[in-house]
């Protein structure tokens, strides 16, 4: 599961865009890897994927894009991860 911070950009959007974008190209190589779903949650875009390979490249990508911080949290003897992807804290 990965959540988003909205906040990243004016338009939200974008990022639902990149996910499907890097969707796409993580399906080439691995076809079970999907994103299941991305729900609208107020301030947050949550994902779910089929994996957690998926949800780090996600987080990595978006991270990268628009200079966030990523935050995870195994879950379930790390079957589970719940990652954060929010506004760096300004200094």
């Amino acid at each position: 599961m990965l959540h988003i911070h909205k906040d990243l950009t004016a338009r939200p959007e974008e990022l639902v865009h990149l996910v499907r974008i890097l969707e796409h190209h993580e399906r080439m190589e691995h076809p079970l890897e999907r994103v299941m779903s991305i729900v609208d949650a107020g301030k947050m875009l949550v994902v779910h994927t089929t994996g957690i390979r998926m949800a780090h490249q996600i987080a990595d990508a978006v991270s990268s894009a628009f200079h966030a911080e990523v935050k995870s949290d195994f879950l379930n003897d790390q079957e589970l991860v719940r990652i954060r992807v929010a506004p760096r804290p300004a200094r």
